[in-house]
């Protein structure tokens, strides 16, 4: 076993496996690696697994010059372009869990076969494995690129790339799409923490996550972040959480990948990223080990990640087309609902799907897009409309929003442009108050318009939104019984005192 500098016996296995999926990441790959090597954790608590996804701006060598001195354990997987973030990430996952197809390929790579053996850090501090993936199924080593490339400030010079078939007869699996016949690793973290190149950790983060974990036993902890040149999360940093689900809390609205998943639960259920999306990816991921999780850290009071925006526009996660969005919103709603039984919960988890991938389409956008386009999204909306738009889910709305989303259910394309109109210019609807302020209407366009047709349930706001207009009473009928109901249950319970007449509760 062996021993962290300050003299303590290291862990056998490291506590947290980083995963990195990298294309194109230059210059923020710099910031985003110095953030991973100012970590206070223990170097020897962490391995990273750096995958670039065939950059051609010195990302790749940008991570074996990192590899070279990092701290820590460092392997480099160098491959073909896959397309999106799914397959690099997937490939740093099946690292961390060796779960790989051979031994003997492991010998050759990591010293004692052929080919380029692992290098070490200096000073025997950390190590590099560099694997490279050919097309055909061969796996071997390279040295690198040709020329010499600068990453934070050194300048390292490389080899031209070369590639070793492997010469024994290993069990040789032929893959398919990114599927990757990987090497078993000696190490695995216990954790799992996905960092994109082009953001960083915040100080402690990884400490902090790790501790939470073992503290609170739970399988994923959220730790706070902050948006730099780009929006973030906000809702569910209210405050420190040792444990909660996706039930009680609002972390529905944060399902990107860069959280901290313990290993033995993506294992245990086989949650991987789907390489058949190429948008809303981490949504299903994530979202599958919220609800299969034993529960959920939130770290609120310490910035843990730093989501970057690029000066180009561009992220390690692609924006997709309106096709693809409309793809990932009807797979994450089949995944709640495969998972979670019809009821209250699952109208809830619903509202993620509808209001932050779907609903977006029919906004201020929407009136920008062609005829066809319109026409287009509306057909793509259809199946997951048809399959998971219900009134249970609609009444958790805002009236704008259900209107909108109603219109979209029935495929009425012009009262829909006229609503999106409305919301664009951002006016007030007007509220109409009826049954002595128990109930709240908001005129948006085509309410109570016959030829229109649509159902004044749509227009009806919810007492939290009606709570804003002067004049509201909440309550009804029902409201009044149970008054009534609890008053008589205090009298019948409150010594010496008889029970009182029963009384008829007033006309709503």
């Amino acid at each position: 076993m062996s021993r962290s500098k300050g003299g303590n016996a290291a862990v056998a296995q490291p506590e947290v496996t980083v995963v990195i999926g990298a294309y194109e990441a230059m210059p923020y790959l710099v910031e985003c690696l110095a953030s991973l090597e100012a970590q206070t954790i223990a170097p020897e608590r962490i391995e990273v697994i750096a995958v670039d996804d065939g950059s051609t701006d010195g990302t790749g060598e940008c991570l074996e010059e990192f590899a070279g001195r990092a701290p820590m354990p460092v392997t480099v997987i160098r491959q073909a372009n896959s397309g999106g973030p799914s397959g690099p990430r997937n490939i740093g996952l099946d690292r961390a869990t060796g779960r790989y197809r051979t031994l003997a390929q492991c010998s050759a790579l990591q010293g004692g076969g052929v080919g380029h053996p692992a290098r070490s850090g200096p000073k025997g501090r950390g190590g590099m494995a560099k694997i490279a993936l050919s097309d055909d199924g061969v796996v071997g080593p390279t040295a690198g690129r040709a020329g010499s490339q600068a990453c934070g400030g050194r300048v390292r010079p490389t080899l031209a790339g070369r590639q070793w078939p492997v010469k024994q007869e290993p069990e040789v699996v032929p893959r398919s799409g990114t599927d990757r016949n990987l090497l078993p690793s000696g190490r695995r973290g216990r954790q799992v923490f996905f960092l994109d190149a082009d953001d960083r950790l915040g100080h402690e983060a990884l400490q902090r996550m790790v501790a939470m974990a073992d503290r609170a036993g739970t399988d994923v902890v959220l730790g706070r972040v902050e948006g730099v040149n780009r929006g973030a999360p906000k809702s569910m940093w209210g405050r420190t959480l040792e444990r909660t689900d996706v039930h009680s809390s609002p972390i529905k609205y944060t399902l990107s990948a860069q959280k901290l998943f313990r290993r033995a639960l993506l294992v245990r259920h086989g949650i991987r990223f789907d390489e058949s999306l190429f948008t809303g990816e981490d949504a299903l991921f994530t979202m599958e080990a919220y609800l299969r999780a034993n529960g959920v850290s939130v770290i609120a009071d310490h910035t843990c990640y730093y989501l970057v925006g690029r000066d180009d526009g561009r992220h390690v996660t692609k924006s997709g087309s309106h096709t693809l969005r409309f793809e990932s919103a009807r797979r994450l709603a089949d995944l709640i609902a495969a998972l979670v039984p019809a009821g209250p919960r699952r109208d809830r988890l619903m509202l993620r799907p509808f209001t932050v991938t779907l609903l977006p389409q029919f906004g201020p956008r929407f009136l920008k897009d062609s005829d066809r386009v319109r026409r287009h999204k509306l057909e793509l909306a259809k199946p997951l409309m048809d399959a998971h738009w219900s009134e249970d889910v609609a009444r958790h709305l805002k009236v704008e929003e259900r209107l909108r989303l109603h219109l979209v259910a029935e495929q009425r394309l012009e009262l829909l442009t006229d609503a999106v109109k409305f919301t664009a210019e951002r006016k007030q609807a007007p509220a109409l108050l009826e049954r002595r302020g128990r109930r709240v209407y908001l005129v948006y366009p085509h309410f109570r318009d016959r030829a229109a047709g649509v159902p004044d349930s749509v227009y009806l706001a919810s007492p939290r939104e009606a709570r804003a207009f002067p004049g509201y009473r909440e309550g009804g009928t029902a409201t009044v019984l149970r008054r009534a109901a609890r008053r008589a249950r205090h009298l019948l319970t409150s010594p010496g005192r008889p029970a009182p007449e029963p009384k008829t509760p007033a006309a709503a």
